[in-house]
């Protein structure tokens, strides 16, 4: 072997790794620009779903002082109105559940389960099932799973953490 084909080996060696190298910073940059791409539909996803939620709830709550005040003046336009307001009420909720569903592919399955148990919750507390007492319970129970849902997607997105990250970052 002469130098001639040391060097064309030598290139040939130098080639094959510069590709093996830059397929694999390829490889690794894909999966973070993914991940990236992912964790930012989420926390849009996330933001939008705390959002009718709250809607939800605020729409349930002014609901049931007019279901009270008809329930506490009982007529047959009182109760018509009782159940206009569930069926809005329902329709708000299918709304959700179908909007919940159709984003369920890019969340973790503990919080597709702790929406579906709102959405499970509300649907089973309608207005006109009885005594607005009731549905201050169930308004209160539906609060403090919404709180569970914000504290797990909190958790999914490591909001804490990168909190920290970030004012460790300022701070320097």
């Amino acid at each position: 072997m002469d130098y001639k084909d040391i060097l064309s080996l030598s290139a040939i060696v130098i080639s094959v790794g510069t590709f093996a190298i830059t397929f694999l910073v390829f490889r690794r940059n894909r999966k973070f620009e993914n991940e990236n791409h992912l964790y930012k539909i989420k926390m849009e996803k996330y933001h939008e779903i705390m959002i009718k939620i709250s809607d939800i709830l605020l729409s349930f709550d002014s609901k049931l002082d007019i279901a009270d005040f008809a329930m506490k003046n009982p007529t047959k336009e009182n109760a018509e109105e009782v159940l206009d307001l569930a069926d809005e009420i329902d329709e708000e909720v299918v709304s959700f559940s179908f909007y919940v569903s159709s984003h369920t592919l890019v969340f973790p399955e503990k919080i597709v389960q702790m929406l579906e148990d709102l959405i499970d919750y509300l649907t089973d507390g309608n207005i006109e099932e009885g005594e607005t007492a009731k549905q201050s319970s169930i308004l209160e129970n539906c609060y403090t799973l919404a709180d569970k849902i914000h504290e797990a997607m909190r958790k999914d997105l490591h909001i804490d953490a990168l909190n920290i990250s970030l004012f460790n970052r300022i701070k320097k």
